[in-house]
């Protein structure tokens, strides 16, 4: 009997113990849920920030919000896309202003070297690291999210402006492929 009672015994404690691993398996899967789910809703608050700030021109805000969202998730070809429009926009912005600001400020001076012009653009606000960020994000994009035509575009738009234009063609056809409605635009 004494052996009986001690089985029952140690089947009671295996039991408990059994139950309490249950339960704390149960815990950390609620648990690990519970993150996935609040990573996600501040993915998408901190997302629906960087649109707030880059809609009312807060680009550094703007920039800084999606470098966060993509430090939580980094895998999101759609928001390096969206970051890379933003850098392409803001670079493209800078230069035009810049350009203005030079030419007021070289007309009678034709002859400047180029090398020149362009620290003069630097120094009008030129953003030319922009455009190199740019085409970064949109390379993230096309990694994480191939079918991408918009971050395409602009790859294949930089690869023809660079005379490559082999691999434009071979950027634009696959654009075609994408978005068949491309061509007709």
């Amino acid at each position: 009997m004494p052996s009986q009672v001690r089985g029952k015994a140690m089947y009671k404690i295996k039991c408990k113990t059994l139950i309490r691993i249950c339960i704390l398996m149960a815990l950390a899967t609620i648990t690990i849920d519970c993150d996935k789910h609040e990573e996600k809703v501040s993915v998408d608050k901190l997302l629906a920030r960087g649109r707030q700030f880059y809609s009312a021109g807060e680009v550094d805000n703007a920039i800084a919000a999606y470098k966060k969202v993509l430090t939580l998730n980094h895998r999101r070809g759609d928001i390096h896309y969206e970051l890379g429009v933003i850098y392409y926009e803001e670079w493209r912005k800078s230069r035009d202003i810049a350009q203005e600001k030079l030419l007021a400020d070289v007309i009678g001076r034709p002859n400047k070297e180029s090398a020149a012009n362009e620290k003069l653009l630097i120094q009008y606000g030129y953003k030319k690291e922009f455009y190199s960020s740019a085409l970064s994000e949109f390379s993230k994009a096309l990694k994480y999210e191939p079918s991408n035509w918009g971050a395409r575009y602009y790859i294949a738009t930089d690869l023809f402006n660079n005379r490559k234009y082999d691999q434009a063609i071979i950027e634009f056809n696959k654009i075609i492929q994408l978005k068949p409605d491309f061509a007709n635009n």
